[in-house]
């Protein structure tokens, strides 16, 4: 029993080998996850997935357990509270947890101020044959009199279905042309399907 657990992780660790996905904020003008399992039935249903994940890796059905165990992380994703897991100001980025940080808050006026967004605990819908995440962002530039700069309502709208229902994704917010000072950037990312949103923000200087 104990070996076909562990094999069973095994498995989960490679139906988890992410597909990857991007949504672009791109402009050339100026908590940690909290699992909350809604309900007993919720929490049933999880089990029982894991369950028929096992029985079908015995039968050596191992494509059918993958599917299975992705179903399962599917829903205990989608009962997260929505965060950000990851947020860097970078030099570069070149896909998800891809990226060339940059040390400090500073950027040079020459230079886009591109910032790496990962949120987490968005909910995975089922519509059919497909999932869906349909996640949103607000974000705009202040400066330190409290002047707005920059301003974008919905300026990320990502709303799209794939076969899997790991769907791991990171946003990428880039802005030219700023000004010397110092700024705050805030920004609102909204899960649209759970009807839920987070404020928040991140402070830079450009020389």
């Amino acid at each position: 029993m104990k070996r076909g657990l562990l094999i069973l992780s095994l498995i989960l660790s490679l139906a988890l080998f992410p597909s990857l996905f991007r949504a672009e904020g791109n402009s050339e003008k100026p908590n940690n996850g909290l699992l909350v399992i809604t309900s007993a039935s919720q929490q049933g249903e999880i089990e029982k997935t894991i369950l028929e994940a096992l029985d079908q890796f015995k039968k050596g059905n191992i494509h059918e357990s993958v599917a299975l165990l992705a179903e399962a992380m599917m829903m205990i994703k989608s009962g997260e509270k929505l965060s950000i897991d990851q947020l860097f100001l970078c030099k570069e980025i070149n896909g998800y947890r891809d990226y060339v940080k940059r040390e400090g808050n500073t950027i040079k006026s020459s230079e886009p101020f591109l910032l790496y967004i990962e949120p987490a605990g968005y909910q995975i819908r089922r519509e059919g044959s497909e999932y869906k995440i349909w996640v949103s962002e607000d974000a705009s530039i202040v400066n330190e009199k409290g002047k707005v700069i920059f301003q974008r309502n919905n300026w990320v709208e990502y709303n799209k279905g794939f076969v899997s229902p790991v769907i791991p994704f990171y946003i990428t917010n880039r802005v030219t042309d700023i000004p010397p000072g110092k700024y705050t950037f805030k920004f609102t990312i909204k899960d649209n399907y759970k009807k839920t949103f987070l404020e928040q923000s991140y402070e830079f200087v450009v020389e």
